[in-house]
């Protein structure tokens, strides 16, 4: 794509890359495409890797909830419920 040229490229899968207007640096559409892909990737990477932490700071609630819910029921005097509880958390340990 020349300098005086404005537009963008379109990629493989619909993907749009380097939109521009007519002041821009010399570039190839394979390129661009090429970079926007790798930019893709990482951001899915990074967002799967988000949604891990989100999962294990979950089950590690989970897992401080049945504790606290089983000591609960334990001084109550109910120690079926309270090793209920306790069995539950440590499946999730």
């Amino acid at each position: 794509i020349g300098q005086d040229w404005s537009g963008y490229c379109e990629c493989a899968g619909g993907v749009r890359a380097a939109e521009s207007t007519c002041t821009h640096e010399s570039f190839t559409c394979e390129a661009k495409c090429r970079e926007q892909w790798a930019w893709l990737r990482e951001q899915r990477k990074k967002r799967a890797e988000q949604e891990k932490e989100v999962e294990s700071a979950s089950a590690d609630d989970n897992l401080a909830k049945l504790y606290k819910r089983g000591k609960g029921f334990y001084v109550m005097g109910n120690t079926e419920l309270a090793l209920r509880h306790f069995r539950e958390a440590l499946k999730l340990d």
